[in-house]
């Protein structure tokens, strides 16, 4: 398996995995991506952004992940994580992270967050990224809409 940036002609397949975890990605997160997409594949520049792909032995998608500089908390956040279901629990999510988490790094910052949905359903993700060494570190109730709790988790490089 190997990890390599993003590109335009993932989109479609990238979306599929997304759709195939509607509860994680419900169709107002799916929303958001071409458009970050876009800006990554029109700008490139890592210190603001990247996106990755892994390819397994056949070169067919089976994972993404993506970070993007918030500059109003100025942390770099970890976006877009999800595994073709044929290939859960074979440490794609793992891998990818840890190539972020490498990136964020070497761009000379000590911490990385992501959010997650806090909520029953959510709880084997909620466990992968606690064993990942994501802390916990506050829910916005209701965040999303109605029932769609947004956690924060910091993660120390």
């Amino acid at each position: 398996m190997t990890i390599r940036l993003f590109q335009a002609l993932d989109m479609p397949v990238v979306l599929k995995m997304m759709k195939d975890h509607d509860f994680q990605f419900p169709a107002f997160i799916r929303e958001q991506y071409p458009s970050r997409w876009d800006s990554y594949l029109d700008m490139p520049d890592e210190r603001i952004h990247a996106y990755y792909v892994m390819l397994d032995e056949a070169d067919m998608v089976i994972g993404h992940a993506g970070y993007i500089l918030q500059p109003t908390v100025n942390r770099y956040e970890i976006v877009g994580v999800v595994t073709c279901k044929s290939h859960l629990r074979q440490g794609v999510a793992h891998r990818l992270i840890s190539k972020i988490c490498t990136k964020i790094t070497e761009l000379g910052c000590g911490d990385v967050m992501l959010y997650t949905l806090d909520h029953e359903k959510n709880q084997a993700a909620l466990a992968f990224y606690e064993r990942m060494k994501f802390q916990r570190e506050c829910v916005d109730m209701n965040y999303y809409t109605s029932g769609f709790h947004r956690l924060a988790l910091v993660k120390t490089l």
